[in-house]
C-alpha cells in the first residue's frame, strides 16, 4: 500500500529506469513497490544494468541521480563498486553551522561566544544516525547573542549532524566543481523525456496485471518497445530504404528489423518480446 499526492490510498508499483547519458537508451528497467523508497531500488538497478551492460564489455563508470537516491548506503555502494555518483545531497545538508566551528578532536562544536556544545549521544534515522550537540543553560543565559540564536522556548543551542556527513561533503565537493554542475544540469534532460514517453506512450500508467513480477514484466516490455522505436528512428533507416528500393514487401522489412534489433540488443527480455512479435510471423 503507497500514498500518491492527489491519489486515494491503494496498491502501487513504481518503474526505476536508467538511460544512457549519450544516446538517451534504457539500459535497465524494474518495477518495485511504490511504499519503498527509491535509494532502496538503487542497488537492484544498478546490478540489472551492469549484468547488461556485460554482455557488450561495458561497465557502469558514473550515474546520475536526484536527491531521493543519496543515502549514506547508496554512496558507500556506488564507491565500493568503482562508480562515480553525482547525487544532490539532502534538502537538511548544511556543510557549515553559521556562527559554529566543528572539532574533530573533541567531538564538539565552538560557539562564536566561547561556548561549548557537546556531544549527547545518538538517534537513528532511515540508514544513518543524528549525532546531537548541545550547549548548557548557564552559557547561553547571558549571550549577547542569545536571541539570534535561540529560537522558540528553548534555553540551550542544539545541533544535530549525519553520521554520513563525511560522504556528504565529499559529494558536495563533486558537485561544486564545473563538470559536476554539469552532470546535475544535463540529468532532467536525460531521464525526465525518457520517463513521460513511456507514461503516455507506452502504456506505463497503469499495470495490467497482478504481482509484482508482472509489474516487473510490464516495465521491460515498455522500456523494450521505447528502445525498439529508437532504433527503428535513428538505426534502421538506410535498411528499409534499401528493402524498399529491392521491392521486397515493407510489412516484411520491418519485421526483419524488428528480429535484427532484438537479435543485436542481447538483453535478458528479448525472449519475451519475441513472443509477443509471433503474431507477425517470425
Amino acid at each position: 500500500m503507497a500514498r500518491k499526492p492527489g491519489k486515494p490510498t491503494d496498491m502501487y508499483y513504481h518503474g526505476q529506469i536508467s538511460v544512457d547519458s549519450q544516446h538517451g537508451v534504457i539500459v535497465g528497467a524494474m518495477a518495485d513497490y511504490a511504499d519503498l523508497e527509491d535509494h532502496k531500488s538503487l542497488p537492484g538497478l544498478l546490478e540489472r544494468v551492469q549484468n547488461n551492460l556485460t554482455d557488450h564489455g561495458l561497465v557502469i563508470e558514473e550515474i546520475l541521480a536526484d536527491s531521493k537516491y543519496n543515502t549514506i548506503t547508496t554512496i558507500e555502494a556506488c564507491q565500493q563498486q568503482g562508480i562515480t555518483a553525482f547525487m544532490q545531497n539532502p534538502s537538511g545538508y548544511k556543510r557549515e553551522r553559521e556562527g559554529f566551528t566543528f572539532d574533530e578532536a573533541a567531538n564538539a562544536y565552538q560557539c562564536s561566544q566561547g561556548a561549548t556544545l557537546a556531544y549527547k549521544g545518538k538517534q537513528a534515522n532511515r540508514d544513518y544516525f543524528k549525532y546531537m550537540y548541545r550547549s548548557s543553560a548557564a552559557d547561553c543565559a547571558n549571550c549577547p547573542i542569545r536571541s539570534q540564536c535561540i529560537t522558540g522556548k528553548s534555553k540551550v543551542k542544539k545541533i544535530t549532524h549525519s553520521s554520513g556527513k563525511a560522504l556528504y561533503d565529499l559529494m558536495d565537493d563533486r558537485l561544486q566543481t564545473n563538470y559536476g554542475r554539469r552532470m546535475l544540469a544535463k540529468r532532467k534532460g536525460i531521464v525526465e523525456p525518457v520517463i513521460g514517453n513511456l507514461m503516455h506512450h507506452n502504456g506505463m500508467k497503469k499495470v495490467y496485471g497482478r504481482g509484482l513480477a508482472a509489474a516487473d514484466k510490464h516495465v521491460l516490455l515498455a522500456s523494450a518497445s521505447f528502445n525498439l522505436k529508437k532504433w527503428l528512428r535513428y538505426g534502421a533507416t538506410k535498411p528499409l530504404r534499401k528493402a524498399a528500393s529491392a521491392g521486397i514487401e515493407r510489412t516484411a522489412s520491418v519485421v526483419n528489423c524488428l528480429r535484427g534489433a532484438i537479435l543485436d540488443m542481447r538483453h535478458y527480455y528479448a525472449l519475451i518480446f519475441l513472443r509477443r512479435l509471433t503474431w507477425l510471423q517470425l
